[in-house]
């Protein structure tokens, strides 16, 4: 690893590309369930990444290479050079993403537990390539009652329970 921007660019790409995506001047990160908008987290990541490189090369057996190495490391964590490395960052290919990449899996809704695959009713477990960004903030219960909403459908349907059936089966 070297010391300039695009080395920190890509040592950090290295270490959190799976986490870290830049689209459209915004910066999302997975939290381990949804990919959340969040302007400061890159930034925090990358000065931790910087620490990390510091920390490493004050190891190095060498003491004059160390020395040098740790200067040079030290820059690093500056904000100067957290700005600009992170220019570079959001343009690698591996973060740089298209805002269309985002929620386009309509049938599908996050919330506490998991997933919802809404085609089935199935829950399945958070998965960063689905590229969702909102979440509910309850736990999915697919025995839960709704008696509110079974008595406005009921309502709506006039009582007719044949309709009732029809539009809970409706996708």
């Amino acid at each position: 690893l070297g010391f300039s921007d695009l080395d920190y660019s890509a040592g950090f790409v290295i270490q959190h590309e799976p986490d870290v995506r830049h689209c459209e001047d915004t910066w999302y990160v997975w939290d381990g369930k949804r990919w959340k908008i969040n302007k400061k987290a890159a930034r925090i990541l990358f000065q931790k990444f910087a620490r990390e490189v510091t920390e490493a090369v004050s190891k190095v057996e060498d003491e004059d290479f160390a020395k040098k190495a740790y200067t040079k490391a030290k820059e690093g964590e500056g904000g100067g050079r957290t700005s600009s490395a992170l220019i570079c960052v959001a343009h690698e290919p591996e973060i740089d993403a298209d805002q269309a990449a985002f929620d386009r899996v309509k049938m599908k809704l996050t919330c506490e537990n998991g997933t919802i695959d809404l085609t089935t009713g199935k829950l399945e477990s958070w998965d960063r390539k689905d590229f969702i960004t909102h979440l509910v903030p309850t736990n999915y219960d697919p025995e839960a009652k709704c008696p509110r909403w079974e008595r406005f459908i009921s309502e709506v349907m006039l009582g007719r329970l044949f309709y009732d059936e029809y539009l809970q089966r409706l996708r």
